[in-house]
């Protein structure tokens, strides 16, 4: 009976004992995982600013990145890309033919004219082009050559068809030219116009035409001129002209 109670006791003296043991081991593990959490965030808090932090994208910072890519590529003025639409400055020339508006219809002769111009940008289609030429017209009529050299002005609202390089146009507005010098072949000498006042000298009409541009630089055009208001002494005219420009 000694001996059992004997063993009873070693028995539960050897279960407190491991009891105990077990409950230090648990401490230890619940210390150990809060010092390495403090750890972690004592050194995510220690970050440099400067140092940047990869995060996570989705479709919408994806559909973001896509939309600024897009208005990159088309940082023109009103949505158009630069190197398509500029604002230019250019020659261009031109041939073409007199035709009568009253009176008998002359022999066809050639006239020709040449000068310079600015296309500048209303919005992404329309067109402002201001120009300056030199015009010189001519009429055939029983072997006697008439010339009539003016300064042209014209002011032409201009209409593209398409965002492209390449496009068809078409073009529209008033002109006005100033009677600059005549000659006949007959006299063989140009006409003295000191007795014609300045209102004399000058032309007023309207130019309607059509064109188009072959790259970012040349274009054909297909005009022609009707006059309004004719210089004294001159018969009335219009004029059809086909020309080829140049933008620098």
């Amino acid at each position: 009976m000694y001996r059992l109670k004997s063993l009873l006791t070693a028995c539960f003296v050897c279960m407190v004992v491991q009891f105990g043991v077990l409950g230090q081991q648990k401490k230890k593990t619940t210390t150990s995982k809060v010092s390495k959490t403090a750890t972690t965030q004592s050194n995510t808090s220690s970050t440099p600013n400067n140092v940047s932090v990869k995060q996570s994208t989705g479709p919408q910072s994806n559909l973001q990145g896509f939309k600024a890519n897009k208005m990159s590529t088309r940082n023109g003025r009103f949505g158009v890309p630069e190197e398509i639409a500029p604002d230019r400055f250019g020659l261009r020339g031109g041939i073409g033919q007199v035709i009568l508006l009253e009176g008998e219809q002359t022999d066809l002769i050639p006239t020709f004219e040449i000068g310079a111009f600015a296309n500048i940008g209303f919005t992404s289609r329309s067109r402002f082009q201001p120009e300056i030429n030199y015009q010189s017209k001519a009429t055939k009529k029983n072997d006697i050559t008439s010339h009539v050299n003016t300064l042209n002005i014209p002011l032409l609202y201009q209409y593209r068809f398409g965002y492209d390089a390449k496009s068809f146009f078409i073009e529209v507005g008033p002109y006005a030219s100033y009677l600059t010098s005549t000659n006949s072949s007959s006299v063989n000498n140009t006409i003295d116009l000191s007795g014609l006042s300045f209102g004399d000298k000058v032309e007023v009409g309207a130019i309607v035409g059509a064109g188009y541009r072959f790259d970012k630089r040349w274009f054909v055009d297909l005009r022609a001129n009707y006059s309004l208001k004719k210089i004294k002494d001159f018969n009335n005219f219009t004029t059809v002209s086909l020309g080829v420009g140049y933008g620098f």
